[in-house]
């Protein structure tokens, strides 16, 4: 009996031993990450936010995946070698072809308080009763200016206040021919092609609640893109979108060739490179009579539902999205932390600017655009050519809204 039992002990130890040495030659688990920020500062925080993850974590080691275009991911998803985890913008679509996994199980399993983020990004990644994304971050476009020239022009700051007049008003004054021979030294605004909070604001809409109908022939979507034309076309305060293109917003800015313009907060870290002006963030105008409005993009980490690591890849997403993964992120200050206490804190709240909590506070009034892929198909197929047609001068403003509303309505009815 004694030696029976001496057996069993022998041949259980050499089965842990043979588990134990099993597990070693396997290795650790490896987790695909997919990720398409392209900017230096965001490509940093991904590598700093995997190597403390994987410092904290030995037994799991992650595969960042640097890819230039999202449609990557919908080809491998497609393909059925979608990687584990990917930061994500709109999850609609691939929440309708269970594509994600619904994480709020595991948000229930671990208590992990949604609570702690702010209202408007756990809203944009619910669907259903589910939740199809951890959030990151929000990059709400705010009105940035540059003090000294407004300080030069002897123009009062942008404030709480400003009207779309009040707006056109700084911008006539501020635009500056300094050579004398009728060519534009310094710009009194720009604004990006993608106005949609200006739309949004003038209570122009993009498409009904089921979208089954393009809204975006209406009298108040024309005055929108009137005004946003006019400030170019008509008034010669802003370049032409040319004159941007060949150097980008965030330059011209910089070098002093625009006084004002609307910009995300994922140029913060570039913007606090400035030393040779003073510059802030003001709220955005809106228009005489009505509320003002944001386009707050947002980015958060979604689940694959064909990873075979769903509990690793679980505990990378509470990091990196978790208080540890925000504090990195207020540090580098790419966009605001979608965490609210670390928003609101003196990782993120440093000067300049020196009204930073304008970003924060745009996420109260955050555009509700449609979240369908319908809509992103919408705005590169018929928004962003149509306005186009009018900067060439092909069509007026009038016709090339019209154009949008039949090639949206094409693009609703499609299968």
């Amino acid at each position: 009996m004694k030696r029976t039992g001496t057996l069993l002990l022998t041949l259980v130890l050499i089965l842990a031993c043979n588990s134990c040495t099993q597990k070693k030659m396997e290795g650790p688990i490896t987790i695909r990450y997919v990720n398409f920020e392209y900017l230096g500062p965001q490509i940093e925080l991904i590598n700093q936010i995997i190597s403390e993850f994987e410092e904290e974590n030995p037994n799991i080691k992650i595969k960042y995946d640097y890819s230039p275009k999202p449609d990557k991911v919908l080809v491998e998803i497609a393909g059925g070698a979608a990687p584990d985890v990917f930061y994500w913008n709109e999850i609609v679509d691939l929440a309708e072809k269970k594509a994600l996994v619904d994480l709020m199980p595991y948000v229930n399993k671990d208590n992990f308080n949604l609570d702690a983020y702010f209202p408007s990004i756990v809203r944009n990644y619910r669907y259903g009763n589910g939740l199809y994304a951890l959030p990151f971050h929000l990059g709400p476009s705010t009105l940035v200016y540059n003090k000294d020239i407004f300080d030069h022009e002897k123009v009062p700051y942008p404030d709480e206040s400003w009207t779309w007049d009040d707006l056109l008003d700084a911008a006539k004054r501020l635009t500056r021919d300094e050579d004398g021979d009728g060519s534009i030294g310094t710009f009194g605004i720009y604004l990006p092609p993608s106005c949609y909070a200006w739309i949004w604001m003038n209570g122009g809409r993009f498409f009904d609640k089921d979208e089954t109908k393009c809204l975006i022939n209406s009298r108040e979507t024309v005055e929108a893109i009137q005004f946003f034309t006019d400030l170019t076309l008509k008034y010669k305060v802003s370049p032409t979108p040319g004159q941007v293109n060949e150097r980008g917003a965030v330059p011209l800015f910089m070098t002093g060739k625009i006084a004002m313009t609307e910009m995300g907060a994922f140029a913060l870290p570039e913007l606090s490179k400035i030393k040779s002006f003073k510059w802030d963030i003001a709220p955005m105008p809106f228009p005489n009579g009505k509320k003002r409005a944001y386009f707050v993009p947002m980015g958060g980490l979604c689940m694959s539902s064909q990873s075979k690591h769903k509990e690793e890849a679980w505990k990378f997403m509470k990091f990196y999205c978790g208080k540890r993964g925000m504090s990195l992120l207020a540090k580098v200050r790419n966009c605001v932390p979608a965490m609210k206490s670390v928003a609101e804190s003196s990782l993120f709240c440093i000067s300049p600017p020196e009204h930073i909590r304008v970003y924060i506070e745009a996420s109260d009034y955050a555009v509700e655009l449609p979240r369908s892929a319908k809509f992103g198909k919408f705005i590169f197929q018929a928004f962003f050519p149509e306005i186009d047609e009018i900067f060439v001068g092909r069509k007026t403003v009038e016709k090339a809204v019209a154009d949008m509303e039949g090639k949206g309505n094409e693009i609703l009815r499609e299968e």
